[in-house]
């Protein structure tokens, strides 16, 4: 009889972990002096360029990005500059450097007179006057000034309310204590064997982010020269209650081009110049051409102005300096290298990192301790249908090189359990079925042209799962509905996205038709979804080429058929298909899983379900509540557009609450929405399929759009706040054990008191009203913040010869969750690790050979590395739990999501914005973001029938 899991008996399972982060103390008087050189604008230069901006008017702007180059180039000490070089809404700074002051402003005045003299007397509108004023105050060396300061990185504020650290007022000291790191890691080694580090030269002030990576290294497979350089990023990182920040480390591939193509999107691309420390990053736009100031580039250096396709070819043979262009996977050579850096790297170069940075007073970080949960390395976990198609894997028999062969008793025991799995999904899934879609799910499987054999093979894949559960109808879409923009009538680079998206929605009209008839013959089983499989890749009609479909085109086909037919839609991509057009048997595997994928993403994640939930409250909680209904959860946020990408189009703005219910595990949830100059209204409390038309009917909504941004975010904010208080307040009446989980990655900004120096678990403020949570003051309170978390690896159970000793190898923390130790108050701070099957060898580097324990040699790794997402957890306000409790809760609601059952980023409700964004009418939004949003949840590698526990 197997012993049944409780919160008590969960066992630990991490041994000697290293974070992937420094910290230091405040009592080291003589550590953390760094001095910088600080070159400012003088009154009289901006007083000149001010008028310059104001005879411009709004629709132009002065070239800064040449400027910036040239402060670069002529000075090689600078380490920051400014985007707008001081000269934006309320004056800063022009740069920082290393250089001594009077030389340091001698190089900027002279940088300054050149681009006067050069860019900005020859663009269009300028007044040349006062560009003439400009060059002359600058060959006087009075148009820019400089200044040391003498600054200490580890001497920070703290909130005496929250414990919590906050830099003096008026200084960058986030940007400055990066900086600190910076120095002393560039021109260093820091990768065994890959040659000193340069430092990539900052477009930002006040980022607290250094950048540094190696010189190109090539590695010669077969005929492919495959060039890429080793880095990392240090970054400075607050926690609340915590009076000193740390400094996190994050080992990143940077992956060179060799024949880079044009796109919707900027390419980067670096000059690393000879006897220099530095990188100077420079932009392609998406056409491949140059952005304003790679000009100062070829003036200062001598490189070539040619184009950016022999600039990769021959970037590394430039005699001295070299330039490359940053490769993006689907845009350039697909057998280039892979990103990520294996953990045998990331191992040794943290150890050089340690002895580089303890003499200045950093050390690693150690102020964390595991958890003990029981959410371990997995599968799906809803994947026992995959007993049915055994005979077509391949790897259904024993493995090789696995250890010992199984036994006929084992193998005759395992398919009896996963016999007996497929028997209780089988089960479950009928349930499900019958609860949500009656007698059966019906849906129509919309098929491309030549993909009628495919769809017959997913239709058959679905109802062999499936049985009587499912009715699929076939139906071919309008041939107009896909393909790339460049085929439009009428096409340019300049095309809008609205006129694109209309084009593809007036395609979809005779398709809507047909199901429309087709649906008022089956009145007795409503049609529910529509899952669309559509090509990748379409044949130019006028010059034959293989274009990308337009990113748009997904978008256009979910709102058209959701709007006009009030259904739920899901795309599939055909089966694999090698170059000669012949289906790849290979992949057939992978075909099933991506049909079964897209068929529970259309039924389970348009309604926001979750399984085994009375599991997850039963191995979180010490004492479950009687009433499960008293742990409903409210997920938080905004939906919008992803902040380190840039557009010159307005995007959506749409503020939402998610809540999910344990009892049911499906989710409703409320909109704030704008329409044109309307005031903006919140939606109702709605399933999430009617929350979706309720998105879509509303059209594009921005909350407010002023006439300035920060006029426009102020009254965000305000919008933004009032919604959240009244969302809250309203549920918790319904459920006053509520947990909220508000994910401050899309509140950043427009929720002040979520920032680590501001949040208070004694005065919740919205709106500026304090304590608001007065109106729910029984509700849990949690403040989740992705990409903050560091990496955290642990020994493995396998060695590797490191110069010449046997040590043990390390591997990633994976399902782990780990607590704060070092902070104070009564907030609590967990670190939640994902997990990812991964099966790559923790011994195998990504450019050195190694030799494991063993004596084995281990040729580097090509591959991408991919180690799990970590969340941070924050609980703010525990309300009738335990802070430990809450944070186990959180980490299941990561996984065994209905419609993909491995683990995810966002937990529980808060992942079901991803379906809101889907059905935002906003065609900016999904160019933008083009390659961020996949057919669906991407699988790992379909696996094996051995691979299961059915514990």
């Amino acid at each position: 009889m197997t012993r049944q899991k409780h919160a008590q008996n969960a066992r630990s399972r991490v041994e000697n972990p290293v974070i992937m982060a420094f910290a230091f103390g405040a009592d080291q008087p003589d550590a953390g002096q760094h001095a910088v050189t600080v070159c400012t604008w003088t009154p009289e230069a901006l007083s000149i360029t001010q008028a310059l901006k104001t005879k411009l008017g709004r629709a132009a702007n002065l070239p800064t990005r040449d400027l910036r180059f040239r402060v670069q180039v002529r000075d090689p000490g600078v380490i920051r500059t400014e985007d707008d070089l001081g000269l934006g809404y309320t004056p800063q700074p022009l740069l920082y450097t290393r250089t001594e002051p009077d030389l340091a402003a001698e190089e900027a005045n002279a940088a300054v007179a050149v681009w006067a003299t050069k860019i900005l007397k020859a663009q269009q509108g300028v007044d040349a006057a006062l560009a003439r004023e400009l060059e002359d105050l600058a060959l006087d060396g009075k148009a820019v000034r400089a200044q040391v300061q003498h600054k200490n990185v580890f001497s920070w504020d703290v909130n005496r309310r929250t414990g919590s650290a906050r830099k003096p007022k008026n200084s960058n000291l986030y940007a400055d204590l990066a900086d600190f790191a910076g120095s002393l890691l560039e021109g260093q080694e820091v990768y065994p064997e890959a040659g000193p580090m340069r430092r990539v030269v900052t477009e930002n002030l006040r980022d607290g982010t250094a950048v540094l990576m190696t010189d190109p290294l090539v590695r010669v497979i077969g005929d492919a020269e495959l060039r890429f350089s080793l880095g990392l990023e240090i970054s400075v990182e607050t926690y609340p209650a915590r009076a000193l920040p740390v400094l996190q480390v994050k080992h990143k591939k940077f992956v060179w081009a060799r024949e880079p193509r044009d796109g919707v999107r900027h390419l980067s691309g670096y000059l690393l110049p000879k006897g220099d420390t530095r990188a100077l990053k420079f932009r392609l736009n998406p056409d491949l051409s140059f952005e304003e100031g790679y000009q100062a580039l070829v003036d200062n250096y001598g490189v070539p102005a040619t184009s950016a396709e022999h600039l990769a070819r021959n970037g590394l043979r430039l005699g001295g300096h070299q330039i490359v262009i940053n490769h993006q996977n689907g845009r350039a050579e697909s057998n280039a290298a892979l990103r990520g850096i294996p953990v045998i790297d990331q191992k040794c170069s943290f150890e050089r990192l340690t002895a580089l940075l303890a003499p200045h007073g950093l050390h690693p970080w150690q102020g964390l301790e595991e958890v003990p949960s029981h959410y371990g390395e997995k599968n799906d976990a809803d994947m026992a249908w995959k007993i049915l198609f055994a005979e077509d894997d391949e790897d259904t028999d024993q493995r090789p090189g696995k250890g010992k062969p199984k036994g006929a008793a084992t193998i005759e025991r395992e398919q009896r359990k996963a016999l007996k799995a497929f028997e209780d999904w089988v089960a479950r899934v009928r349930e499900d079925i019958n609860a949500h879609y009656g007698t059966a799910h019906h849906i129509i499987l919309g098929y491309g042209s030549g993909l009628r054999e495919d769809a017959e093979k997913a239709r058959e894949i679905l109802q062999q799962t499936l049985q009587d559960k499912a009715v699929i109808k076939l139906l071919a879409i309008p041939k107009d509905t896909h393909g790339n923009r460049a085929d439009l009538p009428d096409s340019g680079r300049d095309i809008k996205t609205v006129d694109r998206a209309a084009t593809r929605e007036r395609a979809w009209a005779p398709f809507v038709q047909q199901v429309r008839e087709y649906a008022a013959a089956t009145p007795e089983l409503p049609v529910t979804g529509v899952i669309i499989m559509a090509d990748l890749w379409y044949q130019s009609p006028r010059d034959g080429r293989n274009r990308k479909d337009d990113p748009i085109n997904k978008r256009a086909a979910r709102l058209t058929l959701n709007r006009q037919l009030g259904l739920m839609v899901q795309y599939l991509l055909p089966r694999a298909r090698m170059k000669t057009g012949v289906i790849n048997d290979k992949l057939a595997r992978n075909f099933q899983i991506r049909t079964i994928n897209a068929w529970r993403d259309l039924a389970w994640k348009s309604i926001g379900k979750m399984n085994a939930l009375d599991e997850k409250i039963r191995l979180s909680f010490q004492a479950p509540p009687a009433d499960p209904q008293a742990l409903t959860l409210l997920g938080v946020g905004i939906i919008r557009l992803n902040r380190k990408k840039s557009t010159h189009n307005a995007t959506s703005f749409i503020p939402y609450a998610i809540e999910l219910d344990p009892v049911s595990g499906t989710c409703m949830g409320t909109l704030l929405l704008s329409r044109g100059s309307d005031a903006p209204r919140a939606t109702p409390m709605l399933p999430l399929p009617e929350l979706v038309r309720e998105l879509n009917a509303n059209g594009p909504s921005y909350l407010v759009r002023r006439r300035t941004a920060r006029d426009t975010n102020l009254e965000r904010r305000a919008l933004t706040q009032s919604f959240l208080h009244q969302v809250i307040a309203e549920r918790a009446a319904h459920h006053p054990g509520l947990i909220v989980l508000a994910d401050a990655g899309t509140l950043s900004g427009m929720w002040p008191w979520l920032a680590d120096e501001a949040i208070d678990p004694h005065n919740v403020a919205l709106n500026d009203e304090p304590n608001a949570h007065m109106d729910f003051p029984d509700a849990a309170f949690l403040r989740l913040r992705p990409d903050h978390a560091p990496k955290v690896l642990k020994d493995s159970d396998v060695n590797v010869i490191i110069d010449g000793e046997s040590r043990a190898a390390s591997t990633w923390s994976s399902a782990d969750l780990y607590h704060l130790t070092d902070t104070a108050g009564s907030m609590h701070t967990y670190l939640s690790f994902g997990s990812r099957i991964f099966k790559g060898r923790r011994t195998r580097s990504a450019y050195r050979t190694m030799t494991d324990g063993k004596g084995e040699i281990i040729h580097p790794k090509n591959d991408a590395w991919i180690t799990p997402n970590a969340i941070e957890v924050t609980v703010v306000r525990p309300g009738a739990h335990q802070p430990d409790e809450l944070a186990k809760f959180t980490e299941a609601l990561r996984s065994d999501l209905a419609h993909f059952g491995s683990w995810i980023n966002n937990p529980g409700p808060l992942h079901f914005a991803s379906l809101l964004k889907e059905y935002t009418p906003d065609y900016e939004l999904a160019e933008v973001e083009d390659g961020d949003d996949l057919e669906e949840e991407q699988p790992e590698a379909m696996p094996n029938l051995f691979d299961f526990n059915f514990a």
